[in-house]
Order: C-alpha cells, then sequence, then structure tokens
C-alpha cells in the first residue's frame, strides 16, 4: 500500500468525522508528498550503496558476484548509459541493454589477483521530480595491491539521471562517472610486527 493509497482511505472518512476542512486536506497532501519524496530519496540512496556493494564483488571476482544480467537487472532501466571520463585519456561509454551487459564485462575484467577494490559513495544530492531524479555523488575507490604493496585512491563524482520503473523500483538511466584524482602510497602497516 503507498502512503497516497492511505492518503485517499483516510480523506473521505477524515472530513466527515472530524470536521476537517480542505486546508487540513491540503496540509496532509502536501505532508504526504514530502513523506513519498523522503522514501524516493532512501530508495535512490539504498540503489546507489547496491550499485557499490556489486560493482565491489564483479571488480573482485567474489564468488557471491552476480551474473551479468543479474546486475543490469538490479540497477539500471533499459534504456541506460553509463559513461566514464577522464580528465587526461579516452572516455569508456557503454549504452542499451547489450552495453550495459558488456558493462558488467568489463568490470570483470578490471580486478586481477592479489588486487582488491573498494567503493564508497558519499555525499549524495538527490533531487526529485515525480518519476525521474537526479543525483551528484562524491566517489572514494581503494586499491590495495598486495603484489606490489602499493595502495591507490581515485577520488571521483558521479552524476546521475534515475527513473522509477513499471514496478516503481529507482534505477540508474544513466551514470557519468568522472574521475578527478589518483594518489599512490605504499603499505607500511603490513610491515610493522604485531606485539607478542
Amino acid at each position: 500500500m503507498t502512503i497516497q493509497s492511505i492518503f485517499n482511505w483516510l480523506r473521505p472518512s477524515t472530513s466527515k468525522t472530524c470536521g476537517c476542512t480542505a486546508e487540513d486536506g491540503k496540509i496532509l497532501q502536501q505532508q504526504t508528498g514530502a513523506i513519498e519524496k523522503q522514501a524516493s530519496i532512501f530508495a535512490i540512496m539504498a540503489l546507489q550503496a547496491k550499485y557499490f556493494e556489486l560493482i565491489d564483488l564483479m571488480e573482485n571476482k567474489d564468488s557471491a558476484r552476480p551474473t551479468a544480467t543479474e546486475l543490469v537487472d538490479q540497477l539500471f532501466s533499459e534504456e541506460a548509459t553509463w559513461t566514464k571520463k577522464e580528465n587526461d585519456g579516452e572516455d569508456t561509454h557503454f549504452s542499451g541493454e547489450d552495453g550495459m551487459l558488456k558493462f558488467a564485462q568489463w568490470l570483470e575484467s578490471i580486478g586481477s589477483e592479489g588486487l582488491y577494490i573498494k567503493h564508497v559513495g558519499l555525499n549524495p544530492q538527490i533531487d526529485i521530480i515525480g518519476d525521474t531524479a537526479t543525483s551528484k555523488e562524491s566517489l572514494l575507490v581503494f586499491f590495495s595491491d598486495r603484489n606490489s604493496n602499493i595502495n591507490t585512491l581515485a577520488i571521483a563524482e558521479y552524476d546521475d539521471v534515475l527513473v522509477k520503473n513499471a514496478q516503481g523500483h529507482w534505477r540508474f538511466k544513466s551514470r557519468t562517472l568522472r574521475l578527478n584524482d589518483m594518489t599512490k602510497w605504499p603499505v607500511i602497516c603490513s610491515q610493522i610486527e604485531k606485539p607478542s
């Protein structure tokens, strides 16, 4: 049951039994709209977190990783696009259902033996307009290479357009990744002996 259906169910009985005015109905409708908007923001934040979880599983070749089709179905709309914009390099772009399946396969090609990757999304700024939303989110990506003992931190941003699908679930219509900076530093913690 949606919040709007609860509002519709309550409105006739409330106005008859409690003497609520039309102004009370407007206030209730505004509050219902605000609650629905906040619910959408939480749903989009959950989708963004799921994206990073699944991307980590794919790039780390985890045994619990989804298939390419499962990844696309859980995250993207049918007409989705994903683009990585490089400061000093060539852009990477995937679009449409077939393109997004190739995106999932591309993710698996990023990881390698001894490399651990972790994505962390920060500070999402989400704007809801009906069944469409935009979002801007900061991204930190940690790369830990056990072979070279070098860690890398990538700093980036995502610009997103999201849509609600027929089932009422939010999905990415487009994700644009802008890579801002990468910093490397040697691993020293593993060289410190633990006290007995």
